[in-house]
C-alpha cells in the first residue's frame, strides 16, 4: 500500500496528547495497509507495545516543541509575579495589550544594552574566543527528518504527515527544500501533510523564531504547495481561518478518534470531569471555582468531581496554583484530585467513567483552535460543558451546555443532572454523526493525494535554487516573486 511516516519532534514517551493522537492516525492508517513508521524524539522511551504493534519506531528529532518551555518553569519569586503579569494583560483590551508591549519591547532593548555596556571587556572575549573553538555542528530538523528517511525505501508517492505543527515546523520545512536536499531531489521526496491544531496567534515558537505565514509563503513561491506539500487544520474552523489568512487551500483533517474499548460498571452518580493539565487557558480556574461553589451550597449526593491537577510542561500559573492549593482544602467526598500525569491505560479508565466533561477553554484562545479532548468525548459519547464562541462548542453542537461564568457551570451541572438520560441520548446522537462523517473524512483524503505535477518548477527560480549558495539571498530572492 506503501509508507506513512508520522513525524511528531515532541513524542517522547506513551503519555499525553502527542501520544495519543499518533496513535490514532496511526491505527487508521494501519488497518487501510498502510506501513506505519512514527519519526519521534530521540528521547523517546520504548515500551514492549511498540515492538508488538503494527507500526515501527525510529527516534528522529533533537529537538521537541517544548523544550524551550522546561527550562522556564516557574520557580523563582520573579518568574512567577512575570508569569501573574502576563495573564492579568491577557484580560486587557487589545489596544492597552498593544501599548503594554511596546513599552517591554523597550524595557528588554534598554535592559541589554545596559547589561553589554557593563559587562567585562575579557568576558566578551573569554565568550567569543569559546564559540570560536566549538567545532561541533549540531544536526538540524530538516537534517535528521531527511537522513530518518533515507534509511527507508521511500517513494514520491509515500507519504509524511505532521499532525501538531508549530512555526519551527513550518520553517524547518523551508529549511529542508531550501538548504538540506538539492532540487534536483525535490520530486523524489515523499508527500508532505502539515497539519496543525493552533491559529497563528497561540501557535508555540510564532513570535520567537521565523512566523509560519512567512514559511508557508516561501514554501509557495517554490511552487510546493499543492504539489509535494498539502497544507491542513486539525478542525473546519481553524481550516477556514487558516485559508483566508495564507490565502492557499486549507484541509480540515480531524483526529480519526475511535472510542475507547474499555467498559466500566453501570454508576448511579453523574460524573463529571476535567482531564487534562490544569491550564489557565483550558478554564482551569473557572472550573475550579464552579465546582468549589457548588459543594458548598449544594448538597446533591448524586454528583461527583473528577479533576485533574498535574500541571502543564512549564508549571503551574499563579491563577491556576492558586486553585489547586484552595480544592486541596476542600474536605467533599464529591471530589476526586488527579495529582499525577496519567498513563493511556489510566486516562481511558477515568473517561469510561465519565458522563461529562469540562471544557470551559478561554474563548480567545480556542476560537478557532482545535481540542484532542473535545474530539475524545464525542467519540465516546460524552457531554461536555463548554465556553460559548469556541470550537468545542461548534463541535459538540447539542451535545454541549454552553456556558460563559462561574454561575452558568452551576446550572449546566444542575441541567445535566436534572435531564441526564436526555442529554446522554444527544450525545449518543452526535457520536454517531461525528464518527460516520466528520472524523474519518480527512484522514481518507489525505491518504488518497497520490503523484504531483512534476512541471510545476519555475525554471528561473530551479536555476537561482541550484547556483546560489547562500541560504539568505536564497530567501530574499523567493521573498520577491
Amino acid at each position: 500500500m506503501g509508507k506513512l511516516f508520522i513525524a511528531d519532534p515532541a513524542l517522547a514517551n506513551h503519555q499525553g496528547h502527542h501520544f495519543s493522537v499518533t496513535s490514532s492516525f496511526s491505527k487508521f492508517a494501519e488497518d487501510l495497509g498502510y506501513d506505519v513508521i512514527w519519526l519521534v524524539n530521540r528521547g523517546f522511551s520504548f515500551e514492549a507495545e511498540d515492538r508488538s504493534r503494527g507500526y515501527r519506531v525510529h527516534r528522529t528529532f533533537s529537538d521537541g516543541t517544548y523544550d524551550v518551555y522546561k527550562k522556564k518553569v516557574p520557580t523563582s519569586f520573579f518568574v512567577r509575579i512575570k508569569s501573574h503579569l502576563k495573564y492579568k494583560i491577557r484580560k486587557l483590551p487589545e489596544p492597552a495589550k498593544a501599548k503594554i508591549r511596546c513599552l517591554f519591547e523597550y524595557l528588554s532593548v534598554t535592559l541589554l544594552k545596559i547589561k553589554l555596556v557593563t559587562r567585562s571587556p575579557h568576558k566578551i572575549i573569554s565568550d567569543l574566543g569559546a564559540g570560536a573553538n566549538n567545532t561541533v555542528k549540531k544536526c538540524t530538523a530538516s537534517q535528521e527528518l531527511l537522513e530518518a528517511i533515507s534509511k527507508f525505501k521511500t517513494t514520491p508517492n509515500d507519504i509524511i504527515l505532521f499532525h501538531t505543527c508549530d512555526a519551527h515546523t513550518y520553517s524547518d520545512i523551508v529549511q529542508l527544500f531550501i538548504e538540506t536536499i538539492e532540487i534536483s531531489k525535490w520530486n523524489s521526496l515523499p508527500i508532505l501533510h502539515l497539519s496543525t491544531p493552533y491559529d497563528d496567534l497561540v501557535m508555540p515558537h510564532n513570535k520567537t523564531n521565523m512566523a509560519c505565514n512567512h514559511s508557508v509563503r516561501y514554501l509557495d513561491a517554490m511552487g510546493l504547495i499543492n504539489s509535494r506539500i498539502f497544507l491542513h487544520a486539525e478542525n473546519e474552523l481553524l481550516a477556514k481561518y487558516l485559508q483566508n489568512q495564507w490565502s492557499l487551500d486549507v484541509g480540515a483533517l480531524y483526529i480519526p478518534q475511535q472510542a475507547i474499548s474499555v467498559k466500566s460498571e453501570e454508576d448511579a452518580k453523574l460524573n463529571i470531569c476535567y482531564l487534562g493539565a490544569a491550564r489557565t487557558e483550558k478554564g482551569f480556574p473557572l472550573v475550579a471555582k464552579a465546582v468549589m461553589e457548588f459543594l458548598a451550597t449544594n448538597e446533591r449526593t448524586e454528583i461527583s468531581f473528577t479533576l485533574q491537577i498535574s500541571s502543564q510542561i512549564m508549571g503551574y500559573t499563579h491563577d491556576v496554583e492558586r486553585m489547586v492549593k484552595k480544592l486541596k482544602a476542600v474536605n467533599d467526598t464529591r471530589l476526586h484530585l488527579i495529582e499525577a500525569v496519567q498513563t493511556p491505560e489510566q486516562y481511558e479508565q477515568v473517561l469510561a467513567k465519565t458522563d461529562a466533561l469540562f471544557l470551559c477553554y478561554e474563548k480567545n484562545r480556542y476560537a478557532v483552535r482545535s481540542s484532542g479532548i473535545v474530539i475524545e468525548a464525542l467519540a465516546n459519547a460524552k457531554n461536555v460543558i463548554v465556553t460559548k464562541g469556541t470550537f468545542p462548542e461548534f463541535i459538540a453542537a447539542e451535545s454541549g451546555i454552553s456556558v460563559e461564568g462561574v454561575d452558568d457551570v452551576v446550572n449546566a451541572i444542575d441541567t445535566l443532572a436534572n435531564k441526564r438520560d436526555y442529554y446522554h441520548q444527544l450525545a449518543k446522537e452526535r457520536s454517531e454523526v461525528f464518527q460516520n462523517e466528520i472524523s474519518s473524512k480527512g484522514m481518507t483524503a489525505l491518504l488518497s493525494k497520490k503523484g504531483y505535477n512534476a512541471s510545476f518548477f519555475n525554471n528561473e527560480l530551479k536555476q537561482v535554487v541550484v547556483d546560489t549558495s547562500s541560504s539568505v539571498e536564497k530567501l530574499e530572492y523567493i521573498q520577491l516573486i
